[in-house]
């Protein structure tokens, strides 16, 4: 290296660090920060093998310059390998392991220079004599931890004295404190170690005394040679590193604050794919992580409950935390530590079989258990033996190829590319051939951390030389999470997305780049407005999953009724209250029962010489009818020109059964109309309907008997009646509510509401925007589209007043329709008594004009209402779907 250069790197060590009002000289040691760091590190790192090695054995492990010895695979030459005690070296950054075998007459020599040299220290002949203060592996069991016996300590308290005298102190020092060391003899069967955050204890087959029960975290140790197994290697993560998981935890849960439902799912999925893909079986092998991740989980779910809800819960449905995003859950990643209740699986379309790894959970007497990420990445031991598998066959094909003289085809490799440590896909890289001059890069990337500004979970593999160690699996765990939910069916049963009134899911889409919290996202906020601002995302997620949360099997706590609409609160949920008072504002419940009962009283009368009917007669009502539950009464009566024959029974409107028709008449004939909000535990709206029909009759609250209520469930978009039937009304009625339920104007008003607070729109639109290329549609006949105005509605006239001012006075002013395909201009004239002492009058005029057109749609028959409303003022839109 150029001297200046050499100068430049070391001269960066002796700074000044300055922080705030904070100033620290380095003096000695790496600023593990600064880019030449790591090349520093390897090189001192160098010079510390050579002196703990000596010259003579680095050499001989490191083997000559032209064919040198792969990493640990100690020298060619058996005689050269085991002419020394040390017969495997490595260092990670500045940990040391170091594997020695002695023999039974170097062993002792090198434990009476120890007591020889240490019996002049009175402290140090004292600790001699015992095992008292000597380091053990104590995460494993009793008898799997290193015995104490007093010849096995002094030997391995002789061999850190022997390595600690080979340092120079000004460079780095060996002690007994840390340090760990494992020693195998005739009392001691265990050889245990530490390295990389994983606890090892190598078990010699011809030294075990019990039947070992195998499981996913013991790898099986062969002989390369006859390839029996030898050995059994069990993993654990290292109480290091389950403490520095626990913190980790603990912080993500403790940063988590006033974020978003869906920030604090992808703060604790961050966390679970940092920590699993790297330990993997280990995990399976240490309980103590085990408990802490499900601890994690549980209080990561428990700061979404308590926002939802601060009282008790008992039991929260897990569809809500598990659900993949793009159906409107959080899409978590579950340790497995729960089941899925039976009765969240009653909806469900398919099953999963086959019982997962769990801790602890509900009972289900199906064991659909959560699936456990921890299944779905391989074991590190599955992973390796299959890449060597991997690694040959690719080596034997590509001799093949260059012995026929073509090139090997990656369609000839397609079923391995994708295996092997590192990836065979990283040889057909672009860069491939750069990557063999790329010398230390995993040196670089253990001090890259230090480097960047953020915090770089995946440090221990590289993209480009290792390929994508960790690919597919995600994908994988989703597909079975939808499987054990029950399917995208049962998922969406828990949600509002019936109430919505799209068709299917498919191309239903959630607007997460648009809305109010993501313009304000970068703004200088206030603690306060911040928190207020992640509120807006958590709204719409509650009201998404309303259904599920509102119901008596999850909320504990009294139940009580939202004022003026039919809604139940089974708890303190407020978020979800006033989502719900937002989308029912405008007594729209009443608007809905009222704009109901109107359509089928409008088709009666359309129909009354074919049902034989007199007379159809709306009934007056108390406004709070359509939300009171306690006392009903008729909304249509039907009066029949002669007496009609009634069913023998009351049947529901799905009784596919050919009604009998006995003795009974009747000359009247009653409908009553029931409105109601069903959660996931009840929305059967057909036993609805017939429990309100027997409740009411039983109490005599109808004037005679004959009659049918019919019940609509807004929630799940759903309908059904129940009751006496009079000849071909059961036919009609089947057909009417379908229509009523798909072109209610009250009902597309609830659904566009809902639509508009859960961000939900169609990716695929069904219509085009009207431009002029399609403008000649508005012309044809069967478009049947209206074209409203209401700039003339409030009309105002100037008159000079005696003072020399100006007064207004307001004029009688006109809602404008024009009808494309006819031709025709309708005007509905605004009396100007209407504005008389009000005030907000412009807000008054978008109000009369929105009823005038409603009347005017009301007035018409099905077939010739528009299919289509075009305003010419975008501020009247808001005003007319409210109407």
């Amino acid at each position: 290296m150029d001297k200046s250069l050499a100068e430049y790197i070391v001269s960066r060590h002796d700074v000044v660090v300055e922080f705030k009002d904070m100033t620290y000289h380095c003096r000695k040691g790496l600023l593990r920060g600064f880019m030449f760091s790591s090349f520093l590190a390897q090189y001192w790192g160098l010079v510390i093998d050579v002196l703990l090695l000596g010259t003579q054995r680095s050499q001989e492990i490191a083997g000559p310059a032209r064919r040198p010895n792969p990493f640990m695979s100690l020298m060619r030459d058996p005689l050269l390998a085991t002419s020394h005690p040390i017969r495997g070296y490595c260092r990670y950054k500045n940990e040391i392991y170091v594997l020695l075998k002695f023999t039974k007459v170097e062993a002792d020599d090198i434990r009476r220079r120890y007591l020889e040299e240490s019996n002049n220290d009175p402290e140090r002949r004292a600790l001699n004599a015992s095992v008292h203060g000597f380091k053990n592996f104590k995460q494993w069991p009793r008898d799997a931890r290193m015995r104490l016996f007093l010849n096995d300590v002094n030997l391995a308290r002789a061999v850190v004295w022997e390595f600690r005298g080979r340092l120079p102190p000004g460079i780095a020092d060996i002690n007994e404190s840390n340090s760990l060391v494992s020693v195998y003899s005739k009392d001691n069967p265990n050889l245990l170690f530490d390295m990389g955050g994983f606890s090892v204890r190598i078990l010699p087959v011809s030294r075990t005394e019990d039947e070992v029960l195998e499981n996913e975290s013991t790898w099986n140790l062969q002989n390369a040679t006859t390839r029996d197994v030898t050995a059994r290697a069990f993993l654990q993560v290292s109480p290091k590193h389950v403490d520095d998981i626990r913190n980790k935890a603990r912080r993500a849960i403790m940063m988590v604050g006033s974020s978003t439902f869906q920030s604090i799912a992808a703060k604790w999925n961050a966390l679970i794919t940092e920590i699993v893909p790297y330990y993997r079986e280990a995990i399976l092998g240490t309980e103590s992580l085990q408990q802490v991740l499900a601890r994690a989980e549980h209080r990561m779910q428990s700061r979404i409950m308590m926002a939802l809800n601060s009282r008790a819960k008992a039991r929260f449905p897990p569809v809500i935390f598990y659900a993949p995003t793009d159906l409107g859950g959080l899409g978590m990643l579950s340790v497995g530590h729960s089941l899925i209740p039976a009765r969240d699986l009653v909806y469900s379309k398919s099953t999963s079989a086959g019982v997962q790894f769990f801790y602890s959970g509900l009972t289900n007497a199906d064991n659909i258990p959560i699936p456990n990420i921890l299944q779905y990445y391989t074991p590190w031991e599955t992973e390796v033996r299959e890449g060597l598998k991997a690694w040959t066959e690719f080596n034997m094909r590509n001799r093949e190829a260059k012995a026929s003289g073509t090139r090997l085809c990656i369609d000839d490799i397609e079923h391995i590319i994708n295996k092997g440590v590192p990836r065979i896909r990283v040889l057909f890289s672009r860069h491939a051939k750069l990557f063999q001059f790329d010398k230390g890069f995993r040196c670089r990337m253990e001090f890259q951390r230090y480097l960047a500004g953020k915090y770089l979970k995946n440090w221990w593999f590289h993209p480009e030389h290792d390929g994508n160690i960790c690919g597919g699996v995600l994908e994988r765990y989703r597909v079975d999470m939808n499987i054990a939910l029950g399917g995208v069916e049962a998922i969406l049963e828990h949600s509002l997305f019936k109430g919505t009134g799209f068709p299917s899911w498919e191309g239903i889409e959630f607007n997460r780049s648009g809305g109010f919290e993501n313009s304000k996202k970068d703004s200088k906020l206030a603690k306060q407005q911040r928190a207020g601002l992640a509120n807006v995302p958590n709204r719409r997620f509650a009201l998404w999953w309303c259904p599920t949360i509102n119901r008596s099997d999850v909320q504990a706590g009294f139940e009580t009724k939202i004022d003026t609409t039919g809604v139940f609160m089974c708890g303190k949920l407020e978020t979800i209250k006033k989502s719900l008072i937002k989308i029912f504002s405008g007594s729209l419940w009443e608007k809905c029962h009222g704009a109901v009962v109107h359509d089928i009283a409008s088709k009666l009368k359309d129909i009354m010489v074919d049902l034989d009917a007199a007379s159809v007669t709306l009934q007056q009502q108390h406004p709070q009818k359509s939300y009171t539950y306690t006392s009903s009464a008729p909304d249509i009566v039907m009066v029949s020109a002669s007496r009609w024959p009634v069913t023998a029974k009351p049947t529901a409107l799905s009784d596919e059964g050919g009604d009998e028709y006995k003795a009974h008449t009747t000359s009247k004939y009653w409908v009553d109309v029931q409105l109601r909000w069903g959660n996931y535990d009840s929305h059967n709206i057909a036993e609805y309907a017939r429990s309100k029909f027997c409740e009411y009759s039983s109490a005599k609250m109808y004037p005679f008997p004959a009659g049918i209520v019919v019940a609509i469930d807004l929630a799940y978009n759903c309908h059904s009646a129940f009751g006496y039937w009079i000849p071909s009304l059961k036919s009609l009625m089947v057909k009417l509510m379908a229509a009523i339920t798909r072109h209610n104007i009250a009902l597309n008003t609830l659904r566009e509401r809902m639509k508009r607070d859960l961000q939900l729109f169609s990716s695929a639109p069904t219509e085009a925007g009207l431009s002029v290329t399609n403008i000649a549609e508005l012309f044809s006949e069967g478009m049947r589209t209206w074209i409203v105005d209401d700039s003339a509605t409030y009309v105002t006239s100037e008159q000079p007043t005696a003072e020399g001012g100006r007064k207004f006075r307001s004029e009688n002013g006109a809602v404008l329709i024009f009808e494309p395909a006819t031709g025709n201009l309708k005007l509905s004239i605004v009396h100007k008594s209407v504005f008389a002492g009000q005030k907000r009058r412009t807000k008054l005029a978008r109000e009369k004009a929105a009823e005038e057109i409603a009347s005017w749609l009301r007035s018409l028959p099905e077939n010739k209402r528009p299919g289509k409303l075009i305003v010419t003022r975008s501020h009247f839109r808001q005003t007319l779907r409210n109407m």
